[in-house]
Formats: structure tokens, sequence, C-alpha cells
């Protein structure tokens, strides 16, 4: 399946859908205005919450070393 939402589409989506709270509602509005499913909406969110868990802890860990080495 080809992909014909633009990353920052994708990534906008997420973002309006985190900011109130993930609610199914909300991925199903935004899914009706940009003429997509609420499930790929979905999955936008799971990918977004997955590379931002990856960052904080990237940062965690960077600011740990930080802490030690000085």
């Amino acid at each position: 399946m080809t992909n014909i939402f633009n990353p920052e589409l994708r990534e906008r989506a997420a973002r309006l859908v985190l900011k109130h709270s993930s609610e199914w509602a909300t991925m199903i509005s935004i899914a009706a205005k940009i003429g997509c499913t609420a499930e790929a909406i979905w999955h936008w969110v799971q990918q977004a919450n997955h590379i931002s868990h990856k960052a904080r802890a990237y940062f965690a860990q960077a600011e740990s070393d930080r802490r030690f080495n000085q």
C-alpha cells in the first residue's frame, strides 16, 4: 500500500491527537477532515509516541553521562 500522506501531515495529525488526550473521537474528526481512516491516525500517533520515548531516553542518558563525567 502506498502512503499518500506526507510526513508533515502525519506529524501534525499525531500532534493534534496527542494535544487532545488521544481521544478516539479526535482521531475520527481529523481523519474525516484529511481523508484517511482513524486507524491510520492511530498508527501515526503510536509512531510519534515511540519516537518521543526514544528521544526522551536518549537525552536522559546524555544528561546522566554529563553529570557523571563532571
